[in-house]
């Protein structure tokens, strides 16, 4: 299978892979800077900056019920991720990594979002998650070899393998086969339900306590993603009235 490797492969790999890098990099550090609702709220203004990107990128030009759908998704997290005095107005270094950070993962989306019929997902999953573990590796030798002494194996090694399987591997994999059917603004509104079952998950396993703005949040989300999926017929115009119109008679 690895002999197949086409070159449009590799570019959308390394792109997306270099992409993902800059994102959990950013946020990392945005993370340790800012508040977790701060982070968590700037990180998921991807939702609407995707279709932006889309329009810039691709010369295609979302269509207006996309960014009502995306602003509406944002809403909801924002309503997810924002407790009563945990939102500070502020801006900070780490506010700006975060936003750094969905800004890349908009980006990550953009590029997943170029995938053709053609291009097999294994390879290009392969690609962006090998191009991303060799530059984070890089980054870490050169900025933080040290830390290595004070790692704790027994407490970070299970925690590690089992979010670089199933939260990394498994996901991005899942998501790269999803892009080559799914538009990348859809793919991105859709993609914000992330918070919506972090949250759910968060209230069923004890850490938090279920809120009005919770389930508000939520329903809000899922409206969203729904209204993504609906047809809404479209109007007719004079003209196209007026020959339905002869061809009845006609008809009759």
């Amino acid at each position: 299978r690895l002999r197949g490797f086409r070159v449009h492969e590799w570019k959308v790999g390394s792109a997306a892979g270099l992409a993902l890098f800059g994102a959990f990099f950013t946020q990392i550090v945005g993370q340790q800077y800012t508040t977790v609702s701060h982070c968590a709220f700037l990180t998921a203004t991807n939702v609407v900056l995707v279709p932006f990107l889309v329009w810039i990128f691709r010369r295609r030009r979302p269509s207006a019920r996309t960014f009502a759908c995306a602003a509406a998704a944002l809403l909801g997290i924002g309503l997810l991720s924002i407790t009563p005095g945990s939102f500070a107005l502020s801006f900070g270094f780490g506010d700006a990594m975060s936003l750094l950070c969905a800004l890349l993962f908009a980006l990550h989306i953009t590029s997943l979002g170029r995938l053709s019929p053609e291009d097999d997902v294994l390879r290009v999953n392969l690609v962006q998650l090998s191009v991303a573990a060799v530059v984070s590796v890089a980054v870490f030798l050169i900025t933080d070899l040290h830390a290595v002494e004070a790692v704790n194996w027994n407490l970070g090694l299970p925690a590690v393998v089992y979010l670089g399987l199933f939260s990394t591997c498994l996901c991005y994999f899942l998501q790269t086969t999803a892009q080559q059917h799914v538009d990348s603004a859809k793919a991105a509104i859709i993609l914000a339900t992330e918070s919506l079952f972090g949250t759910i998950f968060s209230v069923v396993l004890g850490y938090d306590k279920l809120t009005f703005n919770m389930v508000l949040g939520g329903i809000i989300i899922l409206t969203s993603i729904i209204m993504t999926e609906v047809k809404l017929p479209k109007k007719k115009g004079k003209r196209a009235v007026e020959a339905q119109m002869l061809f009845d008679e006609t008809e009759k």
